[in-house]
């Protein structure tokens, strides 16, 4: 569903101008991630609650994922004239493929951890 109504906004948005490239929604992942990387340190306990912002780890979560899928889309419309539909459908496919594979990992590290 997230990945359908963003995808969706994205196709709205298009593939033309300043902010609808790939480097530029890079450096904007980058951005995301660094102000994810604040809500948890502030959840450890590493950063006073002042330097956060008011979405905490889950809003910083879904911002992060809100830029890879426009990522994704951009390098999608790139291959051809694709529909919403048959990209939403690809990333379906590619996740459940990394969801198993990631699941292995940590499955295989937590039972060598214990």
């Amino acid at each position: 569903m997230l990945e359908t109504m963003k995808l969706a906004q994205a196709k709205k948005l298009g593939t033309q101008g300043f902010t609808r490239t790939l480097d530029f929604d890079l450096a904007k992942l980058v951005e995301e991630v660094g102000e994810l990387a604040i809500e948890v340190q502030i959840n450890q306990g590493r950063l006073p609650q002042s330097k956060g912002g008011d979405d905490g780890i889950v809003g910083e979560a879904v911002d992060v994922v809100n830029v890879a899928l426009d990522i994704a889309f951009l390098a999608m419309a790139q291959t051809g004239d694709l529909t919403v539909e048959q990209m939403a459908e690809t990333l379906r496919h590619i996740s459940a493929r990394k969801l198993a594979r990631w699941e292995k990992k940590v499955s295989l590290l937590e039972s060598n951890n214990n």
